[in-house]
């Protein structure tokens, strides 16, 4: 049985908790393609490691994953249009690009001294691969090549349920799946990759 203090130390993942600087140093899924599929598609709200996040998909297509409150008046821009390459909060009409780049500031004076200074939104780097959606949480100096799974789409199983259990359980059960393929030889052998890169091989 653990401890409160174990307990903790293995589930929390906010802030500056240890599993949660763990989990930011891998790429993690944050939605499926499917919610932002549309360019200027409504944004989707977000949440990891205890962060409210966005996902939408510009005018050209690129994804951006960026913190869901403005940082004028901390409105969600989970409300906001996205337009014109751009997530548009419905407040006072600032505009945050794929990279938090705060790129329009109605009524505000963009000429000599008192033109405003550049404002940049939190916003994480993303990738698309398997259905999915990725982010990178952690330091920006210590980015991790993104390795996107190769295994063919008949091979693939996804989810769109969110079910109220702490990542740790979700983890195990999704463990517990893996070790079951044992029990399936007509499916594929499935490699597990580590954090320190030793490879487990799952369903020989």
């Amino acid at each position: 049985m653990l401890s409160a203090e174990e307990n903790d130390l293995l589930c929390r993942v906010e802030g500056d908790a240890p599993m949660g600087a763990l989990m930011r140093r891998h790429w993690i899924p944050a939605c499926m393609s499917e919610e932002v599929a549309a360019s200027d598609g409504p944004p989707v709200r977000v949440r990891l490691l205890g962060e409210d996040l966005v996902a939408f998909r510009d005018s050209l297509g690129r994804l951006g994953v960026v913190d869901e409150h403005c940082p004028h008046r901390r409105a969600s821009l989970a409300l906001g249009r996205n337009e014109e390459c751009g997530l548009r909060c419905l407040y006072h009409g600032w505009k945050i690009d794929v990279e938090g780049n705060v790129v329009d500031r109605p009524s505000e004076i963009y000429e000599g001294d008192r033109a405003p200074k550049p404002v940049k939104q939190k916003a994480y780097p993303s990738r698309e691969a398997g259905g999915f959606v990725w982010v990178w949480m952690g330091p920006p100096d210590q980015i991790r090549e993104f390795e996107p799974g190769c295994q063919p789409d008949c091979y693939r199983a996804m989810s769109g349920s969110l079910p109220s259990l702490r990542i740790s359980k979700a983890a195990a059960l999704e463990l517990d799946a893996f070790e079951h393929l044992r029990a399936a030889p007509l499916l594929p052998c499935i490699t597990l990759r580590d954090h320190a890169g030793s490879d487990r091989v799952v369903g020989e």
